[in-house]
């Protein structure tokens, strides 16, 4: 391992295999680097990183060149992305840089890969977000005709959920803008919850039915805080359940099933979890520490899952979100 290895990004394709991307101290500055782990993250090896470098900006769509994400399908097949997107189809022993027929210029700004599908939204770099897809061991990119116009504000931002073959993608730009669903193979125009809220949603799916998102009240008119909405027809429909969500809400939000549901949050300078384990009637505070930011929060199985802290440190619990343990590289 090398020393100072510092985390951005973390993937899992199972329980007990899983990759971290990161940065080491490379002379005055810090070069990319990957490290890879067989045995659930207890033992960590370094493989190699695509040439090119460190994004601080992932998902981000004013970002110009290198990556700041990773996620791999299968022990085989990963991508670097966000804003560059790069391919490995031998477990990372070689890369290559990739674009998308029509969209060279395009900004990755989330990828994810769930049954046997890579899907990839892209930013144009003028007026809108598109989706495209390739099936996991090609570089063949199909471009959706779906178009997501970007929204009015500073500071948009795109997330994009799978599960199993189901799919959704979720644009805020301050408040919810638009958003796009998986059905039977084609991205479709959505209306996400929370599209009246007048602030952002944040949302993670445990089936293809499960959905929850967690909505900023208010937050550009009269603030009330983080609520809990849940959907159990596909994100067709959502309804408020449980208490308020304490703390702020940053962006992240895992639940590997219908009655757990992790949130990251920031008190101050501080990174905070909470985490309701009856559907959102109560919440605790499972992790506070680090930086006040978080990004990859999810989960493997129902009981290990994994999150990077914004002081480059990888958590992970294996007690389904109670506690999160620093995983020590």
């Amino acid at each position: 391992m090398p020393a100072g290895f510092q985390a951005v990004s973390v993937t899992f394709a199972s329980p007990t295999e899983g990759w971290v991307l990161g940065s080491v101290g490379c002379g005055t500055s810090r070069c990319l680097a990957i490290v890879h782990t067989l045995d659930a993250g207890r033992t960590w090896a370094t493989i190699p990183a695509p040439p090119t470098t460190l994004s601080p900006d992932r998902g981000w769509p004013g970002a110009t060149g290198g990556v700041g994400g990773l996620r791999f399908a299968d022990p085989l097949d990963g991508w670097a992305f966000g804003p560059e997107l790069w391919a490995t189809h031998d477990g990372g022993q070689s890369w290559a840089r990739l674009t998308i027929p029509g969209h060279s210029g395009s900004v990755v700004v989330a990828l994810e890969a769930a049954h046997d599908l890579v899907h990839a939204v892209l930013y144009d770099g003028k007026v809108a977000f598109r989706i495209a897809s390739s099936r996991v061991g090609t570089d063949t990119w199909r471009l959706s005709s779906l178009v997501l116009p970007f929204g009015a504000g500073p500071v948009a931002e795109v997330q994009l959920v799978l599960s199993g073959g189901a799919g959704w993608v979720l644009q805020n730009d301050r408040t919810v803008v638009n958003g796009a669903r998986l059905v039977g193979g084609s991205w479709r125009a959505w209306q996400p919850a929370c599209a009246d809220v007048v602030g952002p949603a944040y949302l993670a799916a445990s089936s293809a039915e499960d959905l929850v998102a967690a909505c900023d009240l208010g937050l550009w008119s009269t603030p009330a805080g983080g609520h809990l909405f849940v959907s159990h027809d596909g994100g067709l429909t959502f309804v408020e359940t449980g208490t308020r969500v304490p703390g702020g809400l940053e962006a992240e939000i895992a639940s590997p099933g219908t009655s757990t549901v992790i949130v990251a949050g920031g008190a101050g300078t501080r990174s905070v979890l909470v985490g309701s384990f009856d559907g959102g009637r109560t919440w605790t505070t499972v992790f506070s520490g680090g930086a006040a930011a978080s990004s990859d929060l999810g989960f493997t199985t129902p009981t290990q899952g994994v999150v990077v802290t914004n002081d480059g440190r990888l958590r992970m619990t294996r007690d389904g979100g109670r506690s999160w343990a620093q995983v020590r590289f």
